[in-house]
Protein backbone atom coordinates (compact mmCIF):
# COMPACT_ATOMS: atom_id res chain seq x y z
CA UNK A 1 0.00 0.00 0.00
CA UNK A 2 1.21 3.57 -0.59
CA UNK A 3 0.98 5.70 1.92
CA UNK A 4 0.71 9.65 1.48
CA UNK A 5 0.02 12.51 3.56
CA UNK A 6 1.92 13.85 6.83
CA UNK A 7 3.35 11.97 9.58
CA UNK A 8 3.53 12.54 12.69
CA UNK A 9 2.01 12.87 16.58
CA UNK A 10 -1.73 12.64 16.03
CA UNK A 11 -3.20 10.67 18.58
CA UNK A 12 -2.85 10.94 22.54
CA UNK A 13 -4.14 8.37 24.87
CA UNK A 14 -2.94 7.53 28.54
CA UNK A 15 0.11 10.09 27.84
CA UNK A 16 1.03 8.43 24.84
CA UNK A 17 1.83 9.71 21.38
CA UNK A 18 1.34 7.78 18.19
CA UNK A 19 2.79 8.63 15.01
CA UNK A 20 0.18 8.43 11.72
CA UNK A 21 0.06 8.44 8.23
CA UNK A 22 -3.34 8.57 6.11
CA UNK A 23 -3.76 7.30 2.50
CA UNK A 24 -6.47 8.23 -0.40
CA UNK A 25 -8.61 5.48 0.54
CA UNK A 26 -9.10 5.69 4.50
CA UNK A 27 -5.89 3.65 5.89
CA UNK A 28 -3.87 4.56 8.31
CA UNK A 29 -0.11 3.24 9.40
CA UNK A 30 0.19 3.17 12.74
CA UNK A 31 2.07 0.81 15.76
CA UNK A 32 -0.52 0.30 18.43
CA UNK A 33 -3.52 -2.05 18.82
CA UNK A 34 -6.59 0.15 19.75
CA UNK A 35 -8.97 1.83 18.32
CA UNK A 36 -10.52 5.85 18.92
CA UNK A 37 -12.81 8.41 17.66
CA UNK A 38 -11.21 11.22 15.76
CA UNK A 39 -12.72 13.81 13.04
CA UNK A 40 -15.99 11.66 12.86
CA UNK A 41 -15.12 8.78 11.79
CA UNK A 42 -13.72 5.34 13.67
CA UNK A 43 -10.38 4.09 13.46
CA UNK A 44 -8.85 0.73 14.41
CA UNK A 45 -5.52 -0.11 14.16
CA UNK A 46 -5.05 -3.92 13.31
CA UNK A 47 -2.05 -5.33 15.38
CA UNK A 48 -0.58 -7.45 12.62
CA UNK A 49 -0.71 -5.59 9.93
CA UNK A 50 0.21 -2.51 11.69
CA UNK A 51 -2.33 -0.72 9.69
CA UNK A 52 -5.95 1.46 10.69
CA UNK A 53 -9.07 0.26 9.08
CA UNK A 54 -11.28 3.04 9.03
CA UNK A 55 -14.79 1.87 9.95
CA UNK A 56 -17.11 5.10 8.75
CA UNK A 57 -18.74 5.31 11.75
CA UNK A 58 -19.64 8.38 12.96
CA UNK A 59 -17.86 9.65 16.30
CA UNK A 60 -19.76 9.26 19.35
CA UNK A 61 -21.59 12.73 20.98
CA UNK A 62 -19.30 12.87 23.85
CA UNK A 63 -20.52 16.37 25.79
CA UNK A 64 -17.27 17.93 26.72
CA UNK A 65 -16.79 19.20 30.35
CA UNK A 66 -16.37 23.14 28.59
CA UNK A 67 -19.95 22.53 26.87
CA UNK A 68 -21.23 21.81 30.49
CA UNK A 69 -19.43 25.04 31.94
CA UNK A 70 -21.17 26.89 29.68
CA UNK A 71 -24.60 25.45 30.33
CA UNK A 72 -23.90 26.10 33.96
CA UNK A 73 -22.79 29.87 33.56
CA UNK A 74 -26.03 29.88 31.29
CA UNK A 75 -28.49 29.31 33.64
CA UNK A 76 -26.59 30.71 36.63
CA UNK A 77 -26.89 33.89 34.67
CA UNK A 78 -30.65 33.52 34.11
CA UNK A 79 -31.22 33.40 37.96
CA UNK A 80 -29.14 36.28 38.50
CA UNK A 81 -31.77 37.98 36.12
CA UNK A 82 -34.75 36.37 37.64
CA UNK A 83 -33.91 37.54 40.66
CA UNK A 84 -33.38 41.37 40.02
CA UNK A 85 -36.51 41.38 38.13
CA UNK A 86 -38.73 40.06 41.25
CA UNK A 87 -40.80 42.52 42.83
CA UNK A 88 -41.13 44.68 39.51
CA UNK A 89 -45.17 45.55 39.04
CA UNK A 90 -46.22 46.20 36.02
CA UNK A 91 -46.49 49.91 36.15
CA UNK A 92 -42.54 50.08 36.82
CA UNK A 93 -42.34 47.47 33.70
CA UNK A 94 -43.13 49.68 31.46
CA UNK A 95 -41.51 53.14 32.48
CA UNK A 96 -38.34 53.82 31.48
CA UNK A 97 -35.87 57.03 32.72
CA UNK A 98 -35.26 58.87 30.23
CA UNK A 99 -33.06 58.06 27.30
CA UNK A 100 -33.05 54.40 28.76
CA UNK A 101 -35.05 51.29 28.03
CA UNK A 102 -37.76 49.99 30.44
CA UNK A 103 -37.63 46.38 32.26
CA UNK A 104 -39.83 44.82 29.08
CA UNK A 105 -37.51 46.49 26.66
CA UNK A 106 -34.33 44.93 28.44
CA UNK A 107 -36.18 41.63 28.74
CA UNK A 108 -37.54 41.40 25.29
CA UNK A 109 -34.04 42.37 23.90
CA UNK A 110 -32.64 39.34 25.55
CA UNK A 111 -34.74 37.45 24.22
CA UNK A 112 -33.82 38.23 20.68
CA UNK A 113 -35.95 39.44 17.30
CA UNK A 114 -39.48 37.77 18.05
CA UNK A 115 -40.52 34.65 16.61
CA UNK A 116 -37.24 33.29 15.98
CA UNK A 117 -34.95 34.14 18.78
CA UNK A 118 -30.88 33.63 18.91
CA UNK A 119 -31.09 30.09 18.55
CA UNK A 120 -30.99 30.20 14.35
CA UNK A 121 -27.57 31.95 15.08
CA UNK A 122 -26.63 28.61 17.06
CA UNK A 123 -27.86 26.50 14.49
CA UNK A 124 -26.01 28.52 11.61
CA UNK A 125 -22.91 28.17 13.07
CA UNK A 126 -23.30 24.37 13.77
CA UNK A 127 -24.82 23.66 9.99
CA UNK A 128 -22.74 26.43 7.99
CA UNK A 129 -19.16 27.10 7.29
CA UNK A 130 -18.43 29.50 8.89
CA UNK A 131 -21.49 31.82 8.35
CA UNK A 132 -21.87 35.47 8.61
CA UNK A 133 -24.07 36.89 11.45
CA UNK A 134 -25.22 40.07 11.49
CA UNK A 135 -26.06 41.13 15.10
CA UNK A 136 -28.29 43.98 16.00
CA UNK A 137 -26.97 45.64 19.30
CA UNK A 138 -29.32 48.30 20.28
CA UNK A 139 -32.28 46.92 19.21
CA UNK A 140 -35.29 45.85 21.61
CA UNK A 141 -37.27 44.19 19.77
CA UNK A 142 -40.37 45.08 21.64
CA UNK A 143 -42.66 45.21 19.30
CA UNK A 144 -45.60 43.19 17.51
CA UNK A 145 -47.50 40.69 20.21
CA UNK A 146 -44.52 41.54 22.85
CA UNK A 147 -46.13 45.57 23.56
CA UNK A 148 -49.09 43.42 25.03
CA UNK A 149 -47.19 40.74 26.98
CA UNK A 150 -46.89 41.22 30.82
CA UNK A 151 -43.51 40.99 32.31
CA UNK A 152 -44.41 38.00 33.63
CA UNK A 153 -45.05 36.67 29.94
CA UNK A 154 -41.51 38.15 28.75
CA UNK A 155 -39.71 36.92 31.42
CA UNK A 156 -40.93 32.81 30.36
CA UNK A 157 -39.67 33.65 27.20
CA UNK A 158 -36.29 34.45 27.93
CA UNK A 159 -35.98 31.46 30.47
CA UNK A 160 -37.02 29.66 27.46
CA UNK A 161 -34.79 30.85 24.95
CA UNK A 162 -31.87 30.75 27.55
CA UNK A 163 -32.53 27.47 29.28
CA UNK A 164 -32.52 25.86 25.01
CA UNK A 165 -28.93 27.80 24.83
CA UNK A 166 -28.04 25.75 27.82
CA UNK A 167 -29.57 22.60 27.07
CA UNK A 168 -27.51 22.46 23.52
CA UNK A 169 -24.00 23.95 25.03
CA UNK A 170 -23.93 20.68 27.17
CA UNK A 171 -24.35 18.50 24.52
CA UNK A 172 -21.83 19.80 22.27
CA UNK A 173 -18.52 18.22 21.48
CA UNK A 174 -15.37 19.55 20.74
CA UNK A 175 -15.37 19.67 17.13
CA UNK A 176 -18.99 21.65 17.48
CA UNK A 177 -17.68 24.12 20.04
CA UNK A 178 -14.05 24.98 17.71
CA UNK A 179 -16.49 25.52 14.83
CA UNK A 180 -16.43 29.36 13.87
CA UNK A 181 -18.64 32.33 12.41
CA UNK A 182 -17.67 35.85 11.27
CA UNK A 183 -19.18 38.10 13.55
CA UNK A 184 -18.36 42.11 12.25
CA UNK A 185 -19.20 43.44 15.43
CA UNK A 186 -17.02 41.43 17.55
CA UNK A 187 -13.82 43.00 15.53
CA UNK A 188 -13.17 44.84 18.09
CA UNK A 189 -13.47 42.77 21.15
CA UNK A 190 -11.17 39.81 22.41
CA UNK A 191 -13.46 37.20 20.44
CA UNK A 192 -12.14 38.88 16.97
CA UNK A 193 -14.58 39.06 14.50
CA UNK A 194 -14.30 34.94 13.64
CA UNK A 195 -15.62 33.75 17.33
CA UNK A 196 -15.76 29.96 17.84
CA UNK A 197 -19.32 28.94 18.55
CA UNK A 198 -17.75 28.37 22.12
CA UNK A 199 -17.07 31.92 22.31
CA UNK A 200 -20.34 33.11 20.72
CA UNK A 201 -22.32 31.30 23.44
CA UNK A 202 -20.27 32.59 26.27
CA UNK A 203 -20.64 36.27 24.34
CA UNK A 204 -24.40 35.62 24.57
CA UNK A 205 -24.29 34.33 28.56
CA UNK A 206 -21.73 35.45 30.63
CA UNK A 207 -20.61 39.02 28.97
CA UNK A 208 -24.49 39.96 27.11
CA UNK A 209 -26.43 38.52 29.55
CA UNK A 210 -24.15 39.58 32.50
CA UNK A 211 -24.29 43.03 31.29
CA UNK A 212 -27.75 43.54 31.22
CA UNK A 213 -27.95 42.35 34.69
CA UNK A 214 -26.00 45.35 35.57
CA UNK A 215 -28.60 47.34 32.87
CA UNK A 216 -31.37 46.56 34.67
CA UNK A 217 -30.15 47.35 38.41
CA UNK A 218 -29.10 50.62 37.01
CA UNK A 219 -32.66 51.23 35.25
CA UNK A 220 -34.64 50.00 38.72
CA UNK A 221 -31.92 52.26 40.62
CA UNK A 222 -32.99 55.20 38.30
CA UNK A 223 -36.55 54.68 38.79
CA UNK A 224 -36.20 54.53 42.60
Amino acid sequence: MQLTGEVGPFFIANGNEYNYIIDDSGYLAGSYALSWHIMSTVFTVNPTTLSIAWHGKEMDEMTTSEGAQLAQIIRQKVDEFKQVCQGIDESRAGRAPEGRWSPKQIVSHLCGPEGTGFMPTVRAILEQDTPQLDIEVENPFFAGKRTSMTLAELLSEFEGEYGRLAEVAEGLNLGQLERKAHIQILKETPLGEYPTLAGWISALSEYHLGSHIEHMKEVLKEMG
